[in-house]
C-alpha cells in the first residue's frame, strides 16, 4: 500500500470518510458563495439546510447493522 492508501474499515471508517467529503463540499460550497458575493454566514446557513441532514441520513446508512 502507498502512503496516501489507508486500509480502514468499520462504522468509525465509514463516518470519517463521510466527514471528509462533507467537509470538502462546504469549502468548494463557501466559495462559490463568496465568489458570487454572498456572505459567510448565508453560505453556512444554506449548507446547514441542505447538506447537514443529508450527511446524517448518510451516515445513518453507514453505521446501520454494524453495532
Amino acid at each position: 500500500m502507498g502512503a496516501w492508501q489507508v486500509k480502514s474499515t468499520g462504522t468509525a471508517a465509514a463516518v470519517g470518510r463521510i466527514a471528509a467529503v462533507m467537509l470538502f463540499f462546504l469549502a468548494m460550497f463557501i466559495s462559490d458563495q463568496q465568489r458570487f458575493g454572498g456572505g459567510l454566514g448565508e453560505a453556512v446557513l444554506m449548507y446547514a439546510a441542505v447538506a447537514l441532514p443529508g450527511g446524517a441520513l448518510a451516515a445513518w446508512f453507514a453505521t446501520r447493522g454494524r453495532q
